[in-house]
């Protein structure tokens, strides 16, 4: 969870914020929710964020090569033991 403009509000909102946003967030399911407060004005919060997403890439892409090779299946087809063999009639 991102909160933007955090150069608007004082420490004490943020974290009033951020409670009511944890608690939100634990009764959708969310365990260990990350908030994060940015301010594109300032750039402040800016960095912490970009590295958190960085390792969030990072241990996705992990995760996928521990997998090994998967191939995307777009679309199924079913097609019936007639269709595979040649008749020949004589």
């Amino acid at each position: 969870m991102v909160i933007t403009k955090s150069d608007l509000t004082n420490l004490e909102q943020q974290q009033q914020l951020e409670a009511q946003l944890t608690q939100l967030l634990f009764q959708q399911g969310f365990t260990e929710p990350k908030i994060f407060h940015c301010s594109a004005f300032t750039g402040d919060g800016v960095d912490v964020l970009k590295a958190h997403l960085i390792a969030l890439a990072d241990n996705e892409k992990q995760q996928q090569n521990d997998l090994g090779f998967r191939l995307a299946i777009d679309s199924a087809f079913h097609v019936s033991a007639q269709d595979w063999f040649y008749k020949k009639e004589i």
